[in-house]
């Protein structure tokens, strides 16, 4: 299995926490809207991946048993037995969140105890077969990095912007209310 950085799983929780500061080698404090962006973008690195029916490792999920594609439930959602990113109702990707958030760290997982389980259960083999979709690996985390490291050298100084060329996006990272403060 790929190397992921901050996996937590258990059957009470299924995470993973970033430290900020080490991947981009900058403290985040005061730039919360920056490390949220990150975060979200973590989410939606997850989703996407698992939505191309791919594993954190990046192989193909396991197939659905021919069981499974028996149920109601599974007919009555209209999947496919040949489409496995694990939706049956969507409920379990849609609800991976920012659980937790410090200065320098983003923690994404459930608040949810049943869509957590349901995680646990997948990522581990615990009562389905094992689909490890959860987390980001260190490449996928290495191009998290590299999308968002304009942002991150404006927090290093290199490239404060003066108010005059503020855009809507750098209001909502936060880049806007640094500079007026300096």
């Amino acid at each position: 299995m790929a190397k992921v950085p901050g996996l937590k799983l258990s059957k009470n929780e299924v995470s993973q926490r970033i430290n900020l500061k080490e991947l981009f080698g900058v403290s985040f404090a005061g730039q919360s809207a920056l490390a949220q962006l990150i975060g979200q973008a973590m989410i939606d690195k997850i989703i996407e991946r698992t939505g191309n029916n791919k594993s954190v490792d990046g192989n193909a999920l396991r197939r659905y048993s021919k069981e499974y594609t028996e149920t109601l439930d599974f007919k009555a959602f209209g999947k496919s037995k040949d489409d496995v990113n694990m939706k049956l109702t969507g409920q379990m990707l849609g609800t991976i969140d920012i659980v937790e958030q410090t200065a320098n760290t983003i923690k994404i997982g459930w608040n949810d105890d049943e869509e957590n389980a349901k995680a646990y259960n997948h990522n581990t083999g615990d009562t389905v077969p094992k689909r490890p979709f959860f987390g980001l690996n260190e490449k996928e985390l290495a191009e998290i990095k590299e999308r968002f490291e304009p942002e991150v050298q404006a927090i290093r100084g290199s490239t404060i912007q003066s108010p005059e060329r503020t855009t809507v996006a750098d209001i909502l990272r936060g880049t806007f209310f640094r500079t007026i403060v300096e």
